[in-house]
């Protein structure tokens, strides 16, 4: 029985690693297609995926996301704000369970910003403002800070401010008061039968890339996908003690009173 407990705990670690991660890109639409080709060719490389999980590329969203445990949507561009057909298929994969990420961008691209913005309000997880844009230094908190990253310097960020926030402002803009780059929505913290997911948002498209590895923004990637990864915690069965010599003797001896007690009683 303790060998296959422990044979069941291997197999669902291993299977929250394991998971089938959707990357949407909007290739054919974006102003900025090297840009977006080298973040789609850095994901594999930061988050382990060869060994670990199974990509998919999507120019858009499918409607049935049913099959991914993981959803990145790298679009930025303002040729790619979320559709309300995005919208529906992103909150059932939430409320599936699924990790999901959106990437914004600075003020050049509030098309993009603001339908991010709508679709959290949406969710319940708090309303969003545009703040900022430019390259700043930031803060990270928790769970993006992972790993001694303290500071992150983005190069052209976008930053928003948040009133009602449900989720952490996980990168906090150290120019502007109240606003940040990246926020985080755990598990239980959006509204709905949402709640059962995770989202995350980055108002930076450069991040992500090889060549911008510097300054915090590689191991905030690196972070990032350590945490929409994040596998359930699995809680290991309570051991019983094996019990000793004295200790079987002991028992032995308290039996034996027991039924000396009771044939007396009958007498």
């Amino acid at each position: 029985m303790k060998k296959h407990l422990i044979w069941l705990a291997c197999v669902v670690g291993f299977q929250a690693h394991a998971d089938n991660v959707l990357i949407v890109h909007g290739l054919s639409t974006t102003s900025e297609t090297g840009t977006t080709q080298a973040n789609m060719d850095n994901w594999p490389v930061v988050c382990n995926a060869q060994s670990q999980h199974t990509i998919t590329y999507a120019d858009t969203p499918p409607a049935n996301l049913s099959t991914y445990q993981q959803i990145w949507d790298i679009r930025f561009d303002n040729s790619s704000p979320l559709t309300p057909a995005d919208m529906t298929a992103y909150t059932g994969a939430l409320s599936a369970g699924a990790s999901l990420f959106l990437m914004g961008e600075n003020s050049s691209f509030m098309t993009r910003n603001d339908s991010l913005f709508q679709f959290v309000n949406q969710l319940g997880g708090g309303q969003l403002t545009f703040a900022n844009g430019g390259g700043y230094s930031e803060t990270v908190v928790a769970p993006l800070n992972a790993n001694g990253l303290i500071t992150v310097n983005f190069l052209a960020a976008g930053s928003a401010t948040a009133t009602g926030l449900t989720g952490v402002m996980a990168a906090q803009d150290d120019m502007v008061a109240g606003a940040g780059s990246a926020f985080v929505w755990p598990v239980g913290s959006l509204g709905g039968p949402a709640a059962a997911g995770k989202l995350t948002m980055v108002l930076d498209v450069n991040f992500m890339m090889a060549g911008n590895a510097a300054n915090g923004n590689g191991q905030l990637f690196a972070n990032l996908c350590e945490f929409m990864a994040e596998p359930p915690v699995v809680v290991a069965p309570k051991a019983v003690p094996a019990l000793g010599g004295w200790s079987v003797a002991a028992l032995l001896g308290l039996l034996g009173a027991t039924a000396v007690r009771r044939r007396r009683s009958r007498a």
